[in-house]
């Protein structure tokens, strides 16, 4: 998976900010680099992460080249580097982290804005202009847009009607049925990541719609998915359209999903420091 270094990247970075603990980060400081050497070791002429089927996320979608959710925590990961050097007290990896983080912001605007949004991910001449919500949502996060752009992005959701589809869908429009993996469609589970709703994602683009200035639409959105989760007294990994756990023959969404939950939680955080 392309994601898992950079995740844990940001995750250690906020970890040392909460605590401080100096001797463990210089314990693991080695390993800090070989994970950004390996992500580098994945990066194509343009700096930005190359990847092959099936290894972000949405492990049920047939991306492959340089894919937006993977590049815009591959970008907030060298801040993170960065931010643990200085901890450190290792200027020139600060530099450095710093510079290359500054470079891939201005690639992802070089390749990846539409004038609206940032497109869903680039495989040689074909470029994919749906809108990946979450993708969309991180890069306002990270402060990967500027206010105009972020602006832009609200402008869009609001225009399609994205908050009113369940909770907010993965993806805009959806994905054609050829970018499924061939087997889900046996189990009747093409839409994975192709139509169902997933919490976490809305989670995000709460907190992104706060941060963008829009928060009335946040509050309704963080307010729609506490009303869900009091109705059924649980989290569930995956929803259908109408907001109901999904429950098939060949797969039944999992109760008590930690990702949902946990940003559910610290989205409903960023909505009171607004």
């Amino acid at each position: 998976p392309t994601d898992s270094n950079s995740l844990v990247l940001i995750l250690f970075a906020k970890y040392i900010q909460a605590t401080n603990n100096i001797q463990f980060l210089t314990t693991h400081y080695q390993t800090i680099q070989s994970m950004i050497k390996w992500n580098q070791n994945q990066t194509n002429h343009q700096g930005l992460i190359s990847e092959g089927y099936y290894a972000g996320w949405a492990d049920s979608v047939k991306k492959k080249g340089t894919v937006l959710y993977t590049n815009v925590l591959y970008t907030e990961s060298l801040r993170s580097a960065a931010i643990l050097a200085e901890h450190c007290g290792i200027d020139s990896d600060v530099a450095l982290y710093n510079t290359k983080h500054q470079a891939l912001i201005k690639a992802l605007n070089t390749h990846f804005w539409n004038g609206s949004y940032f497109i869903d991910w680039i495989d040689g001449s074909h470029r994919q202009t749906t809108f990946s919500t979450e993708a969309n949502a991180l890069a306002i996060i990270f402060d990967i847009t500027t206010p105009q752009q972020s602006a832009a992005m609200v402008n869009y959701i609001k225009e399609n009607n994205l908050l009113e589809m369940g909770c907010c869908p993965t993806v805009y429009p959806f994905y054609k049925k050829k970018y499924a993996y061939p087997p889900f469609h046996l189990i009747n589970l093409s839409d994975y990541h192709n139509g169902l709703q997933w919490l976490w994602v809305s989670c995000v683009m709460g907190a992104a719609l706060h941060k963008a200035g829009a928060h009335q639409e946040a509050n309704q959105l963080l307010d729609k998915i506490s009303r869900l989760i009091i109705k059924h007294k649980t989290v569930y990994e995956v929803y259908n359209k109408d907001l109901s756990p999904v429950d098939r023959l060949f797969y039944k969404s999992e109760r008590g999903f930690a990702w949902s939950s946990g940003l559910f939680v610290w989205a409903s955080k960023q909505s009171k420091q607004v």
